[in-house]
């Protein structure tokens, strides 16, 4: 059960453009998470009481005036925080699994011309966290902006032809666990497993044929 809050401003300019602001906070209650249940165990359960703030921003920019014929700018970012009381510790943190923030942008241009659409996104980092009775996991984007790029021609309406380049800058996601030998209000200091990862390009072309 949540009662939820929310204020949003909506404006519209130069034809295509729009852009919208938004604020949300929730009062959450019986949220569900991990809860101990003996024996130094936990399983999802039910916390008593939980909040929630939001902060997001998305719209659709005409980029003509910039001299970009047919372009569009595309923000999607939010900012989020939270609050409940730990089931373990007793004290207050975020709720498990909430991004701190998400935030991606889309520049993209319609060529008539040449048939074709072209578009490049490009994401920050952020981080997420997950706490368990005896361990806390914190997954998180690092080294950003993370960029992909897509052009698509359209020769025919029968034959559609795309290349994509992802991630064609490499990003770091780094996952690390904190384990406890017992419930976390009890134990000593954790182990830690630190796993970082460096991604790749991947690239790729596809041809379409409507028969």
């Amino acid at each position: 059960q949540s009662w939820q809050f929310e204020a949003a401003v909506e404006r519209h300019f130069w034809g295509k453009g729009a852009l919208l602001v938004s604020v949300l906070h929730e009062e959450i209650k019986d949220w569900r998470d991990y809860i101990p249940i003996g024996g130094g165990l936990d399983a999802p359960g039910n916390v008593d009481r939980a909040t929630s703030d939001k902060l997001w921003i998305r719209g659709t920019i005409p980029l003509d005036v910039l001299g970009l014929k047919n372009g569009l700018f595309k923000p999607n970012l939010y900012w989020q925080t939270s609050d409940l009381i730990d089931p373990v510790t007793g004290e207050h943190r975020r709720v498990s699994g909430q991004r701190n923030i998400s935030s991606y942008y889309t520049i993209s241009q319609d060529l008539e011309d040449w048939k074709s659409t072209w578009s490049i996104n490009w994401g920050t980092a952020f981080s997420n966290t997950n706490w368990r009775i005896a361990q806390i996991q914190r997954s998180s984007i690092h080294n950003s902006p993370y960029i992909n790029f897509y052009w698509t021609y359209t020769p025919r309406p029968d034959l559609v032809l795309n290349f994509g380049a992802e991630n064609f800058v490499p990003y770091r996601f780094q996952q690390q666990q904190y384990n406890f030998s017992a419930p976390r209000d009890v134990a000593g200091p954790p182990t830690v497993q630190d796993v970082r990862i460096r991604t790749t390009p991947r690239f790729y072309f596809n041809i379409r044929k409507t028969l």
